[in-house]
């Protein structure tokens, strides 16, 4: 198997064009070579930078001479069936057929791959009430600074409808009656939890009125004693008003008429 080396080797000088910041276009096939006799140790198929990729199983190379970039511009079909081949043709570690330290007999990367339910839910599960430190939140805030001008939003420029009354009519009317199912109702229960962990109550710590009392029931106030201040405030307010409606009542009366006919 050796033989090969030579070739992978002159492949490797016309294919390191290739790297994490430019990689190859479409799906491609990539060797990873060992350190010590260049053999290879694991041959993949990816796009973008799935090759300079550390969610390997296996370790990604430190030199970046030691990834090989075998075929290019490939569909997804064609670089599965390439990366067989040449499984086949190395071995595995785990079968005793040879050298490589894949798993599997290849064509079943992580493109298309779609987890089941139940996984989901898991995953979904260990994320509720997850908070990130403030170092991790800091290092996402400067990754993202100047990704808006570059990815502008969807809807920029976009004129949007006239709100007019008649269209709000409209929307109000299709909405009166709506009813959600029970489905819907537990789907929005369970996106909200987590939700309102560290969020402050917009009116927490306000002191609200005391509600009127309904008839037939006392007095929420009843029982409580007002301060010796309160009550000579109420006091003077109830002469102050006393007297103005005494002066009111006053200016009012009409005056006895001199025609003793009337």
């Amino acid at each position: 198997m050796l033989e090969h080396l030579p070739a992978l080797s002159l492949m490797g000088a016309t294919a390191m064009i290739f790297n994490r910041q430019n990689p190859p276009p479409g799906y491609y096939v990539y060797l990873y070579l060992r350190k010590k006799d260049l053999s290879p140790y694991y041959v993949g198929k990816g796009k973008g930078r799935r090759a300079w990729d550390n969610s390997h199983h296996v370790k990604v190379p430190t030199d970046m001479d030691r990834i090989i970039i075998i075929e290019h511009s490939l569909t997804n079909a064609a670089a599965c069936f390439i990366e067989k081949v040449h499984i086949r043709m190395w071995g595995r570690v785990d079968l005793g057929t040879g050298i490589l330290r894949n798993m599997t007999i290849g064509g079943d990367g992580v493109s298309g791959y779609k987890h089941r339910p139940e996984t989901l839910e898991k995953m979904r599960q260990s994320m509720l009430g997850r908070k990130q430190s403030p170092e991790h939140s800091e290092k996402i805030s400067k990754s993202l600074r100047g990704k808006s001008k570059s990815n502008p939003p969807w809807n920029k420029g976009l004129k949007l409808p006239p709100q007019t009354a008649e269209a709000n009519a409209k929307r109000r009317a299709a909405l009166q009656g709506r009813q959600l199912s029970e489905e819907t109702k537990e789907k929005m229960s369970q996106a909200s939890i987590g939700k309102n962990k560290g969020r402050i109550p917009w009116n927490k710590g306000l002191k609200m009125s005391a509600p009127s009392p309904k008839k037939g029931q006392p007095s929420p106030l009843k029982g409580i004693k007002s301060s010796a201040d309160s009550i000579e405030k109420r006091r003077k307010t109830m002469e102050q008003k006393k007297l103005a409606g005494l002066k009111r009542s006053d200016s009012g009366k009409r005056k006895p008429s001199d025609n003793t006919d009337a």
